[in-house]
Protein backbone atom coordinates (compact mmCIF):
# COMPACT_ATOMS: atom_id res chain seq x y z
CA UNK A 1 0.00 0.00 0.00
CA UNK A 2 2.78 2.55 0.64
CA UNK A 3 4.63 1.93 -2.28
CA UNK A 4 0.97 2.15 -4.17
CA UNK A 5 0.77 5.67 -2.33
CA UNK A 6 3.97 7.15 -3.51
CA UNK A 7 2.86 5.82 -7.14
CA UNK A 8 -0.36 7.67 -7.02
CA UNK A 9 1.01 11.02 -5.76
CA UNK A 10 3.82 10.90 -8.56
CA UNK A 11 1.45 10.22 -10.64
CA UNK A 12 -0.50 13.85 -9.88
CA UNK A 13 2.60 15.48 -11.72
CA UNK A 14 3.34 12.62 -14.48
CA UNK A 15 1.70 10.92 -16.57
CA UNK A 16 4.29 8.65 -18.88
CA UNK A 17 5.06 4.99 -17.05
CA UNK A 18 8.22 5.14 -17.82
CA UNK A 19 9.03 8.36 -15.81
CA UNK A 20 6.59 7.76 -13.01
CA UNK A 21 8.73 4.11 -12.62
CA UNK A 22 12.30 6.06 -12.98
CA UNK A 23 11.38 8.16 -10.29
CA UNK A 24 10.07 5.75 -7.89
CA UNK A 25 13.30 4.05 -7.83
CA UNK A 26 14.93 7.18 -7.22
CA UNK A 27 12.95 7.82 -4.29
CA UNK A 28 14.08 4.79 -2.73
CA UNK A 29 17.33 5.64 -2.85
CA UNK A 30 16.57 8.89 -1.33
CA UNK A 31 14.11 7.49 1.49
CA UNK A 32 17.00 4.80 2.34
CA UNK A 33 19.33 7.26 2.63
CA UNK A 34 17.48 9.55 4.89
CA UNK A 35 15.73 6.51 6.95
CA UNK A 36 19.06 5.23 7.79
CA UNK A 37 20.78 8.60 8.87
CA UNK A 38 17.89 9.45 10.97
CA UNK A 39 18.02 5.94 12.31
CA UNK A 40 22.43 6.68 12.67
CA UNK A 41 21.43 9.48 14.39
CA UNK A 42 19.06 8.92 16.79
CA UNK A 43 21.79 6.00 18.11
CA UNK A 44 24.04 9.13 18.97
CA UNK A 45 26.31 8.70 15.57
CA UNK A 46 28.05 11.65 14.67
CA UNK A 47 26.60 13.75 11.70
CA UNK A 48 29.32 12.67 8.84
CA UNK A 49 29.71 8.94 10.35
CA UNK A 50 25.81 8.94 9.89
CA UNK A 51 26.09 10.41 6.15
CA UNK A 52 28.81 7.53 5.32
CA UNK A 53 26.18 5.08 6.83
CA UNK A 54 23.13 5.91 5.18
CA UNK A 55 25.37 6.16 2.01
CA UNK A 56 27.00 2.09 2.01
CA UNK A 57 23.65 0.69 3.27
CA UNK A 58 21.74 2.52 0.28
CA UNK A 59 24.26 1.07 -2.18
CA UNK A 60 23.80 -2.79 -1.07
CA UNK A 61 23.85 -4.75 -4.03
CA UNK A 62 20.29 -6.02 -2.58
CA UNK A 63 18.59 -2.63 -3.48
CA UNK A 64 19.92 -3.11 -7.25
CA UNK A 65 18.83 -6.72 -7.73
CA UNK A 66 15.66 -6.21 -6.22
CA UNK A 67 14.79 -4.17 -9.45
CA UNK A 68 12.53 -7.78 -10.58
CA UNK A 69 10.73 -7.73 -7.54
CA UNK A 70 10.00 -4.09 -7.51
CA UNK A 71 8.48 -3.50 -4.13
CA UNK A 72 10.88 -5.05 -2.34
CA UNK A 73 13.00 -2.44 -3.33
CA UNK A 74 11.86 -0.58 -0.53
CA UNK A 75 15.05 -0.81 1.99
CA UNK A 76 14.10 2.67 3.14
CA UNK A 77 11.85 0.59 5.63
CA UNK A 78 14.43 -1.24 7.47
CA UNK A 79 15.96 0.95 9.83
CA UNK A 80 12.34 2.01 11.20
CA UNK A 81 12.07 -2.32 11.67
CA UNK A 82 15.44 -2.32 13.42
CA UNK A 83 14.80 0.59 15.89
CA UNK A 84 11.87 -1.16 16.76
CA UNK A 85 13.61 -4.19 17.57
CA UNK A 86 16.03 -2.41 19.41
CA UNK A 87 13.74 -0.56 21.38
CA UNK A 88 11.97 -4.24 22.19
CA UNK A 89 15.66 -5.20 23.35
CA UNK A 90 15.67 -2.17 25.61
CA UNK A 91 18.32 -0.69 24.33
CA UNK A 92 17.69 2.55 22.74
CA UNK A 93 16.21 5.95 24.95
CA UNK A 94 13.14 7.74 24.77
CA UNK A 95 12.46 10.37 26.72
CA UNK A 96 9.42 8.00 28.56
CA UNK A 97 8.09 10.08 30.95
CA UNK A 98 7.25 12.50 28.37
CA UNK A 99 3.41 12.57 28.16
CA UNK A 100 1.90 14.07 24.91
CA UNK A 101 -1.84 13.82 25.96
CA UNK A 102 -3.51 11.88 28.31
CA UNK A 103 -7.08 10.13 27.79
CA UNK A 104 -8.41 10.46 30.88
CA UNK A 105 -6.15 8.12 33.57
CA UNK A 106 -4.64 6.95 30.42
CA UNK A 107 -1.17 8.82 29.46
CA UNK A 108 -0.16 8.77 25.98
CA UNK A 109 3.85 8.83 25.77
CA UNK A 110 5.99 10.08 23.20
CA UNK A 111 7.03 6.85 22.50
CA UNK A 112 4.17 5.29 22.27
CA UNK A 113 3.02 7.69 19.23
CA UNK A 114 6.41 6.95 17.40
CA UNK A 115 6.12 3.23 17.82
CA UNK A 116 2.38 3.01 16.58
CA UNK A 117 3.38 5.53 13.52
CA UNK A 118 6.53 3.12 12.49
CA UNK A 119 4.32 -0.19 12.76
CA UNK A 120 1.81 1.62 10.91
CA UNK A 121 4.62 2.16 8.07
CA UNK A 122 5.94 -1.08 8.09
CA UNK A 123 2.45 -2.88 7.79
CA UNK A 124 1.58 -0.78 5.07
CA UNK A 125 4.54 -1.39 3.48
CA UNK A 126 4.08 -4.81 2.87
CA UNK A 127 3.94 -8.05 4.52
CA UNK A 128 7.37 -9.60 4.08
CA UNK A 129 9.61 -7.12 5.77
CA UNK A 130 6.47 -6.89 8.28
CA UNK A 131 6.72 -10.41 9.09
CA UNK A 132 10.63 -10.69 9.49
CA UNK A 133 10.37 -7.27 11.76
CA UNK A 134 7.66 -9.03 13.98
CA UNK A 135 9.64 -11.66 14.70
CA UNK A 136 12.75 -10.20 16.10
CA UNK A 137 10.89 -7.57 18.03
CA UNK A 138 8.97 -10.51 19.98
CA UNK A 139 11.98 -12.60 20.05
CA UNK A 140 13.88 -9.26 21.50
CA UNK A 141 11.27 -8.50 24.05
CA UNK A 142 11.43 -11.98 25.11
CA UNK A 143 15.21 -11.85 25.71
CA UNK A 144 14.70 -8.60 27.72
CA UNK A 145 11.96 -9.74 29.56
CA UNK A 146 14.50 -12.75 30.59
CA UNK A 147 17.18 -10.82 31.14
CA UNK A 148 15.11 -7.71 33.22
CA UNK A 149 13.29 -10.15 35.12
CA UNK A 150 9.90 -8.28 33.93
CA UNK A 151 7.02 -9.69 32.08
CA UNK A 152 5.90 -5.89 31.44
CA UNK A 153 8.74 -5.88 28.81
CA UNK A 154 6.94 -8.19 26.36
CA UNK A 155 4.31 -5.25 26.11
CA UNK A 156 6.57 -3.52 23.99
CA UNK A 157 6.67 -6.29 21.47
CA UNK A 158 2.99 -7.02 21.53
CA UNK A 159 1.94 -3.35 20.97
CA UNK A 160 4.69 -2.78 18.11
CA UNK A 161 3.03 -6.30 16.51
CA UNK A 162 -0.18 -4.69 16.53
CA UNK A 163 0.77 -1.75 15.04
CA UNK A 164 2.28 -3.73 12.18
CA UNK A 165 -0.26 -5.86 12.12
CA UNK A 166 -2.78 -3.50 12.04
CA UNK A 167 -2.58 -2.41 8.10
CA UNK A 168 -2.24 -6.04 7.14
CA UNK A 169 -5.28 -7.24 8.47
CA UNK A 170 -7.28 -3.92 7.03
CA UNK A 171 -5.98 -3.96 3.66
CA UNK A 172 -5.24 -8.10 3.00
CA UNK A 173 -7.04 -10.55 5.49
CA UNK A 174 -9.92 -8.84 5.65
CA UNK A 175 -10.67 -8.34 1.96
CA UNK A 176 -9.80 -12.25 2.03
CA UNK A 177 -12.97 -12.62 4.47
CA UNK A 178 -15.44 -10.32 3.35
CA UNK A 179 -14.95 -10.97 -0.41
CA UNK A 180 -13.83 -14.47 -1.34
CA UNK A 181 -10.01 -13.04 -2.83
CA UNK A 182 -8.17 -16.60 -2.91
CA UNK A 183 -4.83 -14.98 -3.64
CA UNK A 184 -2.91 -15.46 -0.35
CA UNK A 185 -4.52 -18.69 0.02
CA UNK A 186 -2.96 -19.72 -3.39
CA UNK A 187 0.47 -18.43 -2.38
CA UNK A 188 0.37 -21.01 0.54
CA UNK A 189 -1.28 -23.95 -1.51
CA UNK A 190 1.62 -23.32 -4.08
CA UNK A 191 4.32 -23.13 -1.88
CA UNK A 192 6.06 -26.12 -0.07
CA UNK A 193 8.68 -26.89 2.70
CA UNK A 194 11.16 -27.35 -0.46
CA UNK A 195 10.87 -23.64 -1.27
CA UNK A 196 12.00 -22.69 2.28
CA UNK A 197 14.99 -24.94 2.06
CA UNK A 198 15.93 -23.68 -1.89
CA UNK A 199 15.06 -19.83 -0.33
CA UNK A 200 16.73 -20.01 3.11
CA UNK A 201 20.22 -18.13 3.49
CA UNK A 202 23.53 -18.82 3.06
CA UNK A 203 25.73 -17.35 5.52
CA UNK A 204 28.70 -18.03 2.87
CA UNK A 205 27.01 -15.90 0.50
CA UNK A 206 26.96 -12.94 2.45
CA UNK A 207 30.55 -12.30 2.23
CA UNK A 208 31.04 -12.95 -1.36
CA UNK A 209 32.68 -10.26 -3.34
CA UNK A 210 29.30 -8.26 -5.85
CA UNK A 211 28.62 -10.24 -9.32
CA UNK A 212 30.85 -8.82 -11.54
CA UNK A 213 33.68 -6.34 -8.84
CA UNK A 214 35.61 -4.79 -10.70
CA UNK A 215 38.79 -6.82 -9.54
CA UNK A 216 38.44 -9.68 -11.67
CA UNK A 217 39.56 -12.19 -9.43
CA UNK A 218 36.87 -11.52 -7.58
CA UNK A 219 33.99 -11.63 -9.84
CA UNK A 220 35.80 -14.94 -11.18
CA UNK A 221 35.51 -16.44 -7.72
CA UNK A 222 31.78 -14.97 -7.25
CA UNK A 223 30.91 -16.46 -10.56
CA UNK A 224 32.89 -20.01 -10.00
CA UNK A 225 31.27 -20.52 -6.41
CA UNK A 226 27.83 -19.28 -7.48
CA UNK A 227 27.37 -22.22 -9.45
CA UNK A 228 29.03 -25.05 -6.69
CA UNK A 229 27.01 -23.60 -3.76
CA UNK A 230 23.91 -23.17 -6.07
CA UNK A 231 23.40 -19.72 -5.51
CA UNK A 232 21.27 -19.71 -8.97
CA UNK A 233 18.56 -18.18 -6.94
CA UNK A 234 17.74 -14.83 -4.41
CA UNK A 235 20.49 -16.02 -2.47
CA UNK A 236 22.85 -14.14 -5.26
CA UNK A 237 20.90 -10.50 -3.79
CA UNK A 238 22.18 -11.31 -0.45
CA UNK A 239 25.80 -10.18 -1.12
CA UNK A 240 26.99 -7.03 1.67
CA UNK A 241 30.23 -6.17 0.84
CA UNK A 242 33.22 -5.67 2.83
CA UNK A 243 32.33 -3.31 5.04
CA UNK A 244 29.16 -4.68 6.52
CA UNK A 245 30.60 -8.25 6.23
CA UNK A 246 33.26 -6.59 8.63
CA UNK A 247 30.26 -5.21 10.57
CA UNK A 248 28.24 -8.66 11.20
CA UNK A 249 31.60 -10.55 12.47
CA UNK A 250 32.46 -7.77 14.85
CA UNK A 251 28.55 -7.45 15.78
CA UNK A 252 29.02 -11.82 16.49
CA UNK A 253 32.39 -10.84 18.34
CA UNK A 254 30.53 -7.96 20.73
CA UNK A 255 28.07 -10.79 21.89
CA UNK A 256 31.00 -12.92 23.45
CA UNK A 257 33.98 -10.33 24.14
CA UNK A 258 32.26 -7.77 26.25
CA UNK A 259 35.61 -5.94 26.13
CA UNK A 260 35.44 -5.11 22.91
CA UNK A 261 33.23 -2.21 23.39
CA UNK A 262 32.81 -0.27 26.74
CA UNK A 263 30.30 2.42 25.94
CA UNK A 264 28.36 1.25 23.33
CA UNK A 265 28.66 -2.96 24.12
CA UNK A 266 24.75 -2.98 24.47
CA UNK A 267 24.04 -1.60 20.87
CA UNK A 268 26.79 -3.87 19.50
CA UNK A 269 25.43 -6.74 21.88
CA UNK A 270 22.21 -6.26 20.91
CA UNK A 271 22.64 -6.16 17.04
CA UNK A 272 25.14 -9.18 17.13
CA UNK A 273 21.77 -10.97 19.34
CA UNK A 274 19.23 -10.07 16.23
CA UNK A 275 22.28 -11.26 13.33
CA UNK A 276 22.29 -14.87 15.29
CA UNK A 277 18.38 -15.11 15.63
CA UNK A 278 18.47 -14.51 11.87
CA UNK A 279 21.10 -16.54 11.38
CA UNK A 280 18.88 -18.96 13.72
CA UNK A 281 15.74 -18.96 11.39
CA UNK A 282 16.79 -18.14 8.01
CA UNK A 283 19.51 -20.55 6.99
CA UNK A 284 19.09 -23.51 5.57
CA UNK A 285 17.80 -26.18 7.67
CA UNK A 286 17.16 -23.60 10.24
CA UNK A 287 13.72 -22.47 11.97
CA UNK A 288 12.18 -21.10 9.24
CA UNK A 289 11.24 -25.18 8.07
CA UNK A 290 9.16 -25.14 11.22
CA UNK A 291 7.22 -22.04 10.55
CA UNK A 292 6.43 -23.70 7.37
CA UNK A 293 5.62 -26.82 8.81
CA UNK A 294 3.35 -25.84 11.70
CA UNK A 295 2.14 -22.37 10.40
CA UNK A 296 2.15 -21.09 6.35
CA UNK A 297 4.49 -21.23 3.84
CA UNK A 298 3.33 -18.67 1.88
CA UNK A 299 6.35 -16.64 3.33
CA UNK A 300 9.08 -19.10 2.11
CA UNK A 301 11.99 -16.78 1.03
CA UNK A 302 13.37 -15.84 4.25
CA UNK A 303 17.22 -14.80 2.35
CA UNK A 304 15.42 -11.50 2.13
CA UNK A 305 16.31 -10.95 5.97
CA UNK A 306 19.78 -10.29 4.90
CA UNK A 307 18.67 -7.05 4.49
CA UNK A 308 17.82 -6.93 8.10
CA UNK A 309 22.11 -8.12 8.81
CA UNK A 310 23.23 -5.38 6.31
CA UNK A 311 22.30 -2.88 9.11
CA UNK A 312 25.91 -4.04 11.21
CA UNK A 313 26.83 -1.03 9.58
CA UNK A 314 26.19 0.29 12.69
CA UNK A 315 28.43 -1.57 14.39
CA UNK A 316 31.01 -0.32 11.54
CA UNK A 317 30.07 3.36 12.65
CA UNK A 318 29.90 3.18 16.26
CA UNK A 319 33.66 1.67 15.72
CA UNK A 320 34.20 4.60 13.94
CA UNK A 321 32.91 6.92 16.23
CA UNK A 322 34.75 5.16 19.26
CA UNK A 323 38.03 5.43 17.20
CA UNK A 324 37.81 9.38 16.13
CA UNK A 325 37.24 10.53 19.85
CA UNK A 326 40.11 7.73 21.11
CA UNK A 327 42.49 8.75 18.88
CA UNK A 328 41.11 12.36 18.77
CA UNK A 329 41.30 12.66 15.04
CA UNK A 330 41.02 16.39 14.11
CA UNK A 331 37.81 17.25 11.82
CA UNK A 332 39.99 17.28 8.41
CA UNK A 333 41.27 14.26 8.92
CA UNK A 334 37.60 12.55 10.19
CA UNK A 335 36.13 13.52 6.88
CA UNK A 336 39.25 13.01 4.68
CA UNK A 337 39.21 9.67 6.33
CA UNK A 338 35.36 9.15 6.06
CA UNK A 339 34.75 10.13 2.49
CA UNK A 340 37.73 7.73 1.51
CA UNK A 341 36.16 5.23 3.25
CA UNK A 342 32.45 5.78 1.61
CA UNK A 343 33.69 5.76 -2.25
CA UNK A 344 36.12 2.68 -1.29
CA UNK A 345 32.37 0.84 0.13
CA UNK A 346 30.39 2.50 -2.81
CA UNK A 347 33.21 0.98 -5.53
CA UNK A 348 33.77 -2.42 -3.34
CA UNK A 349 29.76 -2.95 -3.51
CA UNK A 350 28.91 -1.90 -6.85
CA UNK A 351 29.86 -3.27 -10.37
CA UNK A 352 30.57 -1.43 -13.47
CA UNK A 353 28.25 -3.79 -15.20
CA UNK A 354 25.35 -1.58 -13.31
CA UNK A 355 25.85 1.24 -15.79
CA UNK A 356 24.82 -0.90 -18.37
CA UNK A 357 22.45 -3.94 -17.19
CA UNK A 358 19.43 -3.20 -15.83
CA UNK A 359 19.14 -6.72 -14.39
CA UNK A 360 21.21 -9.53 -13.20
CA UNK A 361 19.97 -13.04 -13.77
CA UNK A 362 20.66 -15.37 -11.35
CA UNK A 363 20.12 -18.95 -12.91
CA UNK A 364 22.22 -17.63 -15.66
CA UNK A 365 25.18 -15.92 -13.59
CA UNK A 366 25.38 -13.05 -15.71
CA UNK A 367 23.66 -9.32 -16.11
CA UNK A 368 21.16 -9.06 -18.41
CA UNK A 369 18.38 -6.44 -20.48
CA UNK A 370 20.56 -3.50 -21.14
CA UNK A 371 19.19 0.35 -20.40
CA UNK A 372 19.08 0.26 -24.61
CA UNK A 373 16.89 -2.81 -24.85
CA UNK A 374 14.84 -1.69 -21.80
CA UNK A 375 14.32 1.56 -23.66
CA UNK A 376 13.83 0.12 -27.25
CA UNK A 377 10.94 -2.55 -25.48
CA UNK A 378 8.95 0.30 -23.98
CA UNK A 379 8.57 2.44 -26.81
CA UNK A 380 7.60 -0.63 -29.01
CA UNK A 381 5.03 -1.29 -26.79
CA UNK A 382 3.58 2.59 -26.29
CA UNK A 383 3.96 3.14 -29.91
CA UNK A 384 1.77 -0.63 -29.96
CA UNK A 385 -0.92 0.50 -27.41
CA UNK A 386 -0.69 4.38 -29.34
CA UNK A 387 -1.75 2.71 -32.41
CA UNK A 388 -4.53 0.55 -30.36
CA UNK A 389 -6.07 3.58 -28.85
Amino acid sequence: ILPLIIIRVIILFVKDAAVVINIFWILTYILTAITTYLFLRKLGIRYSIAVFGSIIYNFLPYHYMRIEHFWLCGCYIIPLCLWLIMDAAGVVSYEQKQNVFSIGKLKVTKRQIVNLVLGLLIGLNGIYYSVFAVMLIMVMAFFNCISKKDIKKIAVGVYDTIAIFAPIVLFYVMPTVLWGNSMMSEAAATRNIYDIERYALKVAALFFPVQGHRIKALADFTEYYSEVFNLTNENCTVILGIIMSIGLVLSLLGVFCKSLYKTDHELVKCMGQINIVIILIACQGGLAAYIGIFVTTAIRCFNRMSIFIALSLTVVCISLENAIVHWKIKRYMELAGISALTLFGIWDQTSAEYATYSLYTADKISYEWSYDEKEKDYYSLKNYFADIK
